[in-house]
């Protein structure tokens, strides 16, 4: 029994879908309506792109897009239809473009079902597509003939990050849900700490794995949860001078990402200040508070505090109240 197709289309067609001129794999196949047995990889072909710029296909089963110009292909986004097609008409050649889950038809399809998103790329990821921007240099060697290893190697790299940064967004708001109550002065501490524990752990393997998770490979919202994480860092013994040890790890790699514009500038300082804070000493940014709950909340010493909203002001950060 044939598995079920599927067509990709950021247009609302109606009852059929016929064969187009503009969709051939050469001239001697002429016209054709293209489906797929996987929804996912459907979706790969509602953006306009071409062979020059972006390169698609399958890893380990799963489709991927490689992309060499972000902006372009982003800004390309526009509703995607996935609609299900009856499969009667249907062939598939093995030896011919993505094999054995690529079918074609010279007959129109008709439509049995369809599941709009009003985002191709949110689709994408929703469905598991692999988005992968590099430079176009990079491209050119990724999809140079004979270079097929090499190109799996990167997409399943950048799979792992993609399943990283899920991560990071989960801890994060695990992280979060922990300190609820804390301003009430209702926080278990003896509760929160194994938990800060283990993150502190996973956060240290990721670090290691990947470096400091960067906006340009991990998003906004993944390294900034990475830095959430690492302000809460707590060593297994709970010693300090470990814990301490680990952030200023941290804290020169992302020195290198703030010097190339690739983390929060947010992020960099609180680090800073937490460091000098369990040193003992003052803090520079002013990013820094103790107590365990509102009221007994004050700022910790700030170091020549006439000048920290100019210090602040060279990472883009706004003026505090002294």
């Amino acid at each position: 029994m044939m598995a079920k197709l599927y067509h990709g289309s950021a247009e609302l067609i109606e009852g059929e879908i016929k064969p187009s001129a503009a969709k051939f794999r050469d001239q001697a196949e002429g016209p054709v309506v293209f489906a797929t047995s996987l929804p996912s990889l459907a979706l790969t072909f509602i953006l306009r792109d071409d062979d020059s710029w972006t390169n698609k296909g399958l890893v380990d089963g799963q489709p991927y897009v490689l992309v060499s110009d972000r902006q372009r292909y982003e800004s390309s986004d526009r509703p995607a239809y996935i609609y299900e097609v009856e499969q009667a008409s249907f062939t598939s050649d093995p030896n011919r473009g993505m094999g054995s889950v690529e079918y074609t038809s010279k007959s129109p399809a008709k439509i049995i079902g369809h599941e709009k998103h009003d985002s191709a790329l949110t689709a994408m990821q929703l469905h598991g597509v692999t988005l992968c921007y590099v430079t176009k240099q990079e491209f050119m060697e990724l999809t140079a003939r004979g270079n097929i290893p090499r190109l799996c190697d990167k997409i399943k790299s950048q799979r792992a990050i993609d399943e990283t940064k899920k991560e990071l967004l989960r801890l994060k708001e695990e992280d979060q849900k922990d300190r609820l109550g804390i301003e009430k002065g209702e926080l278990s501490w003896d509760r929160v700490l194994p938990n800060d524990i283990a993150r502190t752990q996973r956060l240290k393997q990721i670090v290691e794995q990947f470096g400091w998770p960067r906006l340009s490979n991990f998003g906004p919202a993944a390294s900034s949860a990475a830095a959430i994480l690492l302000l809460h860092a707590v060593e297994p013994d709970q010693d300090k001078q470990k814990t301490i040890s680990f952030m200023k790890r941290c804290r020169l790699l992302m020195k290198k990402a703030l010097e190339a514009n690739d983390i929060h500038p947010g992020s960099y300082p609180n680090v800073v200040d937490r460091i000098l804070m369990f040193e003992g000493k003052p803090q520079i940014y002013g990013t820094q508070s103790v107590g365990r709950s509102k009221e007994d909340v004050k700022t910790h010493p700030i170091a020549r505090p006439s000048e920290v909203n100019a210090r602040r002001a060279k990472l883009g950060l706004g003026a505090i109240e002294i």
